[in-house]
């Protein structure tokens, strides 16, 4: 209880503490591991997080909770490949699992891989209009893939939902100033 209500309150570390005694009496535990891999996750400790991941997915291995965030962990660890196969398995448990195709876009466009991200970003907001996200990773690919007005409306949208997202106003910037539209960028 007192992990759960750390990780409810936004107090990580402490969550983190608590969900390891828990561990010592109860290893192997695939729910008790992978909530405190997500408690690490928030407070950076990624290898430590894949290490609860890999834990659960030993127990579990269709814990698709699991393999989702340990694809994340492995693409904030630039394994970008570890991560895209993570995302693959998700997909192929759950073909519409946002976060996994929101996830693996962000990988490819990492890659270079802009049309297979603009796929995920598109496939994503078949089924989640309003997901910021997805219609800035779907922005990023446009914008590389040289078609720029659909680029800017993709950012306007992200911006649309969430007005304070300072990874949309970047990107919208960075393509305003590709663009030549210098003031409007500033």
């Amino acid at each position: 209880q007192k992990a759960v209500a750390s990780q409810r309150e936004g107090r990580f570390a402490d969550a983190a503490q608590w969900y390891g005694v828990v561990l010592a009496m109860h290893p192997g535990h695939a729910d008790i591991l992978h909530n405190r891999g997500v408690c690490l996750q928030s407070i950076g400790r990624l290898d430590e997080a894949l290490a609860c991941y890999n834990g659960a997915l030993a127990a579990r291995a269709d814990f698709v909770a699991a393999l989702c965030n340990r694809g994340a962990v492995l693409k904030d660890l630039r394994r970008l490949d570890d991560a895209i196969a993570c995302f693959n398995r998700v997909l192929a448990l759950q073909p519409d699992f946002a976060a996994a195709l929101i996830n693996r876009a962000a990988a490819m466009l990492a890659l270079g891989r802009f049309n297979e991200a603009l796929q995920d970003s598109e496939r994503v907001l078949r089924q989640h209009p309003d997901l910021a996200e997805a219609l800035n990773n779907r922005g990023v690919a446009l914008k590389q893939l040289d078609r720029g007005a659909e680029a800017l409306a993709s950012f306007d949208a992200a911006l649309a939902r969430r007005n304070d997202d300072a990874v949309a106003l970047e990107n919208r910037g960075a393509l305003l100033a590709d663009l030549g539209r210098h003031a409007e960028a500033a």
